[in-house]
């Protein structure tokens, strides 16, 4: 178990040297706070910042990535991180596999 990802996290992710680009740091910072809160809201879990299991790193990671990344798409989500718009996550099957196991709340209808 380990903690959730931070910016140096993302930055890697990103093929990013730590530390770069810190005039991103707010940008990062809103997306790996955002990406955090998703997977707790997708798994119903109460995780500890020190006991994260390393499935729900990867998958809070992706989704930093993904907002991050976005605004590069064609038609892209430009507000992605500050309008909540992670939510379109629980359709990507690369997220849901990471959250295998860990999910405690279902929807229901």
């Amino acid at each position: 178990m380990g903690t959730w990802p931070d910016t140096d996290d993302l930055r890697v992710a990103l093929g990013l040297e730590p530390g770069a680009t810190p005039g991103l740091e707010v940008t990062f910072q809103q997306a790996v706070t955002a990406a955090r809160d998703q997977v707790i809201t997708d798994t119903g879990a109460e995780i500890l910042e020190d006991e994260v299991p390393e499935a729900l790193f990867f998958a809070a990671r992706y989704l930093a990535v993904q907002a991050i990344r976005s605004v590069d798409a064609p038609f892209g989500i430009a507000g992605m991180v500050d309008i909540g718009a992670l939510y379109v996550a629980r359709d990507n099957p690369i997220y849901v596999r990471f959250l295998r196991g860990y999910r405690h709340q279902f929807g229901t209808g």
